[in-house]
């Protein structure tokens, strides 16, 4: 395992584009590709916009990316194989989980855009936000756990997608 504080697997560049820093990070088990284990290298920006590089940038960005790659495959071929293990078992209870979600999500916006009317007219009592989720759950008939991950986030674009002879209307 790498103990040196420079030798972790991190990295950030600037952009060169409104002060924004690319945030590049090594992982041992990605998060993005069902939790397999083993190293990878993460690039995001430092704030919620996409990362956009300017062209003078780009080599730093490059050569820094290699040595955060570096880093992590070293820190992967030190790590003991109990550790490699337990990345394993947690990558599979993390892909069964966005498994789970994934077939929640579908089934709450199917649900919802079929009972949208319904659900409207719940709503339009006051109530607690607790109270409004679990009133949306007994709506749709689904239990309060598979409604609360995604009923502060109702991508109204996707509901409407999904409401049959509704886009014609509009």
């Amino acid at each position: 395992m790498v103990d040196e504080p420079d030798q972790d697997p991190y990295a950030n560049v600037e952009s060169g584009v409104d002060r924004q820093r690319v945030i590049l990070e090594g992982w041992l088990a990605s998060l993005a590709d069902g939790g397999n284990p083993g190293p990878h290298v993460s690039i995001r920006p430092d704030a919620e916009r996409r990362i956009v590089v300017r062209a003078d940038r780009v080599d730093e960005l490059i050569g820094e990316l290699v040595r955060a790659r570096g880093r992590i495959v070293e820190t992967w071929e030190h790590l003991p194989e109990s550790d490699r293990s337990d990345l394993e078992g947690r990558a599979l209870l993390a892909a069964r989980h966005r498994a789970r979600l994934d077939q929640d999500r579908r089934l709450f916006y199917d649900r919802l855009a079929e009972r949208l009317d319904a659900v409207a007219v719940v709503l339009s009592t006051p109530m607690t936000p607790k109270e409004a989720a679990r009133a949306v759950a007994t709506e749709l008939g689904l239990a309060e756990e598979q409604v609360l991950p995604f009923v502060t986030k109702i991508d109204l674009l996707a509901l409407a997608s999904r409401r049959p002879g509704k886009a014609a209307e509009a």
